[in-house]
């Protein structure tokens, strides 16, 4: 009984399943496509932002590592990246760019 345990155990031992993959893992949903669809969606219409909004005050836009984790958290409609485009007096996204940026945070 116990040789068949030690072997069962060996056996075991020498298997390696690997790591599972689980969606949600991170800012992006685990698809690492982040940085790729925010180079290709949002840094478009914000580069007219990013006198402001390039390295000190927030949102820092100058590329998907660097946007803090709220600004890309869904419900894309109702987070602040979006819903605080107006301000200053001056509407700085369309709808239409509104809609993109909100359909990209809920991409992640």
């Amino acid at each position: 009984m116990v040789a068949r345990f030690a072997v069962i155990a060996v056996l075991l031992g020498g298997c390696s399943v690997g790591a599972v993959e689980t969606p949600g893992g991170g800012p992006d949903g685990g698809n690492n496509n982040g940085a790729a669809t925010f180079t290709s969606m949002v840094s478009p219409l914000v580069t007219r932002c990013l006198g402001c909004h390039s390295g000190v005050q927030m949102p820092t836009l100058s590329s998907f590592n660097n946007l803090q984790a709220k600004y890309k958290a869904a419900p894309g409609t109702t987070n602040v990246l979006v819903t605080k485009g107006d301000h200053q007096g001056t509407t700085y996204f369309t709808p239409a760019e509104q809609t993109t940026i909100a359909a990209w945070i809920d991409s992640l």
